[in-house]
C-alpha cells in the first residue's frame, strides 16, 4: 500500500516540531494509524516556523505498520486492520500536543494525497505457483530428453573410433 501527500506545517512559537504523516484506517468502529517520518520543523526567532510543502511517502505499508489508536487519548495500542477482512475507509490522523504551551497554534495542510492499494499474492499462493513452476520444468526436462535419446538404447550417446 502507497501513501503520499505534500505536507505544510506551520506553528506560531520559537519549538521545533515532528512532522509525521500519518494515514488512518477505520475498520469495524476502529481506527489504525501508522507512521512515515518527515522533515522536522525547526522553528527560528519568536514567530515560529513553516516546513513548506514537503512530499511525505512510503511505498511499502502493511496491516502490521498500522496500529490500533484511541482517537480520544491518542494512546497506541497492539492491534492491526486486518487487510483481508471487512471494508477499510482511509484518511489522515494529525497528532500534536502542546498542552503546557499557551497561545500557540499549529496549521497542517495536505495538498495532492494519493493512496495506492496493491494486491499482494499469500505465502501459500507464491508457494503453490513456485511448485507450477517445477512441475512444468521437470515434464519440458523429461520431454526434452526423451526426444534426443536413440530409439531403442541408452539416453547417453556412444561414439565410433
Amino acid at each position: 500500500m502507497l501513501f503520499r501527500s505534500d505536507k505544510d506545517l506551520t506553528v506560531n512559537i520559537n519549538q521545533n516540531f515532528g512532522n509525521t504523516f500519518r494515514p488512518l484506517i477505520e475498520q469495524d468502529g476502529n481506527f489504525y494509524a501508522a507512521a512515515i517520518a518527515g522533515p522536522t520543523l525547526l522553528a527560528g526567532g519568536t514567530t515560529g516556523g513553516t516546513t513548506g510543502y514537503n512530499t511525505i511517502s512510503n511505498p511499502t505499508l502493511l496491516a502490521a505498520d498500522f496500529l490500533q489508536i484511541d482517537p480520544a487519548t491518542g494512546a497506541f495500542g497492539t492491534a492491526n486492520p486486518n487487510f483481508a477482512g471487512d471494508p477499510m475507509l482511509f484518511g489522515i490522523a494529525q497528532l500534536l500536543a502542546s498542552s503546557t504551551l499557551t497561545g500557540t497554534s499549529a496549521i497542517v495542510d495536505f495538498d495532492n494525497l494519493n493512496i495506492t492499494l496493491t494486491n499482494a499474492p499469500e505465502p501459500g499462493t507464491l508457494a503453490l505457483f513456485g511448485a507450477g513452476l517445477v512441475c512444468l520444468g521437470l515434464t519440458w526436462r523429461r520431454k526434452h530428453h526423451a526426444a534426443s535419446a536413440p530409439a531403442g538404447g541408452s539416453a547417453c550417446p556412444t561414439y565410433a573410433r
